[in-house]
């Protein structure tokens, strides 16, 4: 029985959706990989009863569940949504309606995630009315301005980021871009699945690049790895981005000079040691995104960087 218990417990869980009408985390929680249970309770989505889900703060309303995904090949039914909540003819009463007050919550709840990280567990206790001033003076003591996260950028960036992703989902590898301040291209490199090395005719011209681009494949896409921040350190990078699927990453130093390499791979790597970080997030490689974004929060804020995570799109 012991056995079977700690099989049980050791199971992936996928987060299949039974709405026609779901909340946004519950979206959010149907993209991942699957995960054992007790990651699922710890991730940003947390179970399906979990107040983490919109659907839930109002009322114990949330229609997903958590199931083997060799269970959804047997029972190919469970991800159709025939009659569901919200459906016409259906007998289940529609409950999540996001409205503009609620639309603004969820713009705040994003942008917090984006460039602050894991949202303040104290939220999950306030009335709803109370949480959406909270978060905006949260963000301000930040230096934050509330309000959605936009990236404002040229176009040849916008073209760079489309142009890697491309080669990405066509091989599944590393590639980088480098620009100039004019915009110049620099450089064009493919790499192997988790890396790229450049000749040295190669890094002098990556040397003082305006901003250079580069994607991770792995794990779904991390973000900044502790080889990159000693890259953009040597070669004086002014603007740093690393663009994947689901997020995009940026990183620059406030002000002229990045701290030296020795000090961001020692940072980086003191925070992959993290106790509490490899608790919650280092066991399962699909947390690995929020494990590397938690680092890079602690990394920019020890050594005065400019960080920022952004869901990809708009190209």
């Amino acid at each position: 029985m012991a056995k079977k218990l700690k099989s049980l417990k050791a199971a992936k869980l996928k987060n299949i959706i039974l709405s026609s009408n779901p909340c946004p985390i519950c979206v959010d929680a149907a993209r991942q990989p699957p995960m054992t249970k007790s990651n699922w309770k710890i991730s940003p989505f947390g179970l399906t009863d979990s107040k983490k889900r919109y659907c839930n703060l109002k009322a114990n309303s949330c229609h997903c569940i958590l199931v083997p995904p060799e269970l959804i090949e047997e029972l190919p039914e469970l991800g159709k949504k025939i009659k569901l909540r919200g459906d016409p003819d259906s007998d289940i009463r529609k409950i999540v309606d996001i409205g503009p007050n609620e639309e603004r919550l969820k713009n705040l709840m994003d942008q917090y995630n984006a460039t602050i990280g894991k949202l303040p567990d104290e939220i999950y206790d306030m009335p709803l009315d109370e949480v959406t001033p909270y978060l905006e003076k949260l963000l301000k003591e930040k230096g934050f301005t509330p309000g959605r996260v936009i990236l404002k950028e040229p176009g040849y960036v916008r073209e760079a980021k489309s142009n890697i992703i491309g080669k990405y989902k066509t091989d599944g590898k590393e590639h980088a871009m480098a620009f100039d301040k004019n915009g110049k291209l620099l450089i064009s490199k493919s790499g192997d699945a988790d890396k790229i090395h450049y000749s040295s005719q190669e890094l002098y011209r990556n040397w003082e690049a305006q901003i250079h681009i580069h994607n991770h494949p792995s794990f779904g896409g991390v973000s900044f790895s502790d080889a990159d921040l000693e890259f953009y350190s040597a070669m004086r990078i002014k603007k740093a981005v690393v663009v994947c699927d689901r997020y995009t990453y940026e990183l620059s130093p406030i002000g002229k000079k990045w701290p030296s390499e020795r000090a961001l791979y020692n940072s980086w790597n003191q925070q992959l040691k993290n106790t509490k970080l490899k608790n919650q997030y280092g066991g399962d490689p699909g947390l690995w995104q929020n494990y590397t974004h938690e680092i890079m929060l602690r990394v920019a804020k020890k050594h005065n960087l400019k960080y920022v995570r952004i869901k990809t799109g708009g190209f």
